[in-house]
C-alpha cells in the first residue's frame, strides 16, 4: 500500500526527464536507449579495470569491501 502512494509522483518526476534531455532534439524517443546505453559503457569499463586488479587484493580488504557495500545499501 505504501509504494502505490509513491507511483503518481515518480511517473510525474520520469515523464519530465525526456524533455530535458539534449537528445530530445535530435532522436526524440530514444532518452531512455541512451541512459542505459551510457550504463553499459560505464559496466563494461568498469569490469574492464576490476578484472586488471588481483583477486589477492580483493581477498585481503574483503571485510572494508564488505562493510562499504552494506553502508551504500542503507544509504
Amino acid at each position: 500500500m505504501i509504494s502505490s502512494v509513491s507511483v503518481y509522483p515518480s511517473f510525474k518526476v520520469t515523464s519530465l526527464m525526456p524533455k530535458d534531455s539534449m537528445f530530445v532534439k535530435y532522436f526524440p524517443n530514444a532518452f531512455y536507449f541512451f541512459k542505459s546505453l551510457a550504463h553499459t559503457i560505464i559496466s563494461i569499463i568498469l569490469f574492464i579495470v576490476i578484472t586488471k586488479v588481483p583477486y589477492k587484493i580483493f581477498e585481503k580488504y574483503a571485510r572494508q569491501i564488505f562493510a562499504g557495500v552494506l553502508i551504500f545499501l542503507v544509504i
